[in-house]
């Protein structure tokens, strides 16, 4: 397991997720700060055949049928 961020990171991460919310307001795309899995698939690919997960610190998602529950 990784060590945790250093507070700096932390801080910035706010920043920029504050940012960003703020901008996205009113719009179609939403901002998930980490923890958050963004399952990488090639169309057409089954869920149980999704391996490759990563944990950006922050996701803005504009395409509301790549949101689920997964």
């Amino acid at each position: 397991m990784s060590p945790a961020p250093l507070p700096i990171h932390q801080k910035l991460l706010v920043e920029l997720v504050t940012e960003l919310n703020l901008y996205f307001r009113n719009k179609t795309c939403e901002v998930y700060p980490a923890p958050f899995d963004v399952r990488m698939a090639r169309l057409g690919t089954r869920n149980e055949e999704v391996f490759n997960v990563v944990q950006p610190d922050i996701s803005v998602v504009c395409d509301s049928d790549k949101i689920d529950d997964r």
